[in-house]
């Protein structure tokens, strides 16, 4: 019996995590318990928390028959995942607790590949996820966010302002080049390309365009992005997909004058 098994009937969906997780993060822990396989870090910048959970329900066969926990290059992984097709069945096994390997095992019509990828040791962070009262809260088609954040970052400022009301939704930067707004519209007789508010107050919150950018490239991940904000909290960005969660949180910037008071 392994101490860690899981195979999924198509390879596609950990390809799309592992390549989401690996636009913010080199390597990570994967820890695995019978609820499935759990990430929570900090991002390379450490300005970011992550947090991902690909539930047993993604699995056609899952078992770790005791909390097991897998450091994980994704670099590494993600150029073994890129020879495998998508529609490929995915088998991930560990033998023994303290096995220092990774197998991977592919399983197509007429083709079979395995992989024995080496495990590296990460120090395991100390992270809190806040328990956080979003002001509002932001649906709408992850394909068009990730588009939106390409055109804004193509005008090379550094920051970008959310804000929402009722019925509306404004994105606004200023760099050298330009000043650019665009005004998102939820209202029913506007075409609102699944635009969806739920609205507690007004809030705006700016934020470092540059994380937010690497966020919106988890798209394919699922077809809606939700933000979630808080005014002087943390910004969630939550991609719901196949029986899977990711989440990434990032703090506010603010000017000077727009600093907390402790």
């Amino acid at each position: 019996m392994c101490a860690f098994h899981a195979k999924f009937k198509e390879a596609a969906l950990f390809k799309r995590v592992v390549e989401s997780l690996k636009s913010t993060i080199d390597k990570t822990n994967f820890d695995c318990s019978d609820a499935g396989i759990a990430v929570q870090c900090m991002d390379n910048s450490h300005v970011s928390l992550v947090s991902l959970l690909i539930e047993t329900d993604a699995f056609d066969e899952f078992q770790c028959s005791k909390p097991i926990t897998l450091g994980i290059n994704l670099t590494h992984l993600s150029k073994i995942l890129k020879a495998l097709d998508n529609d490929c069945g995915l088998i991930l096994d560990v033998k023994k607790v303290d096995d220092a390997v990774l197998s991977i095992t592919s399983e197509g019509t007429n083709k079979t590949m395995k992989f024995g990828l080496n495990l590296v040791d990460i120090e395991a962070e100390s992270v809190e996820i806040p328990d956080l009262q979003s002001d509002a809260v932001i649906t709408l088609s992850s394909a068009e966010f990730l588009k939106i954040t390409k055109d804004f970052s193509a005008l090379g400022d550094d920051s970008i302002t959310i804000g929402c009301t009722k019925n509306e939704v404004t994105l606004t930067t200023k760099g050298a080049m330009c000043e650019t707004c665009m005004t998102l519209s939820a209202l029913e007789n506007v075409d609102s390309n699944g635009l969806q508010i739920e609205h507690n107050k007004n809030v705006t919150a700016s934020f470092a365009l540059k994380q937010i950018s690497e966020f919106a490239k988890s798209a394919p991940l699922a077809d809606n992005v939700k933000l979630s904000l808080s005014g002087q909290a943390p910004l969630i960005m939550e991609f719901k997909g196949e029986a899977c969660v990711l989440k990434f949180y990032l703090a506010p910037k603010f000017d000077e004058e727009d600093e907390p008071q402790e």
